[in-house]
């Protein structure tokens, strides 16, 4: 179960966290534009609850639970980083080039 009062309680008392909250919410997928940590909060956890991430199981209480899909995010953010330490062949022709 998750509880924006509880990320903004952390987030104003850890800079650092303030700053990665800052960054996560002005992303193209969140969009938040807002200076204010509780709408940047809420438009996190809008967009999320939007695309399957988390259900709000009563509406008239702030929290949510994370669906199964979020496990689906977890897997691709780590074979993204997991490859982009791999090392590029310069030498090997690509197929894109040979479309150009």
């Amino acid at each position: 179960m998750l509880k924006p009062a509880d990320f903004s309680s952390r987030c104003e008392d850890n800079q650092g966290l303030r700053e990665r909250l800052e960054r996560l919410a002005t992303d193209p997928f969140f969009g938040s534009q807002s200076d204010q940590l509780d709408a940047q909060l809420k438009q996190v956890f809008k967009r999320l609850k939007e695309h399957g991430y988390l259900i709000q199981p009563h509406a008239d209480r702030q929290y949510y639970l994370v669906t199964a899909k979020i496990d689906y995010l977890i897997d691709l953010a780590r074979f993204i980083r997991d490859e982009e330490n791999l090392p590029v062949d310069d030498q090997a022709p690509s197929g894109q080039e040979s479309l150009l």
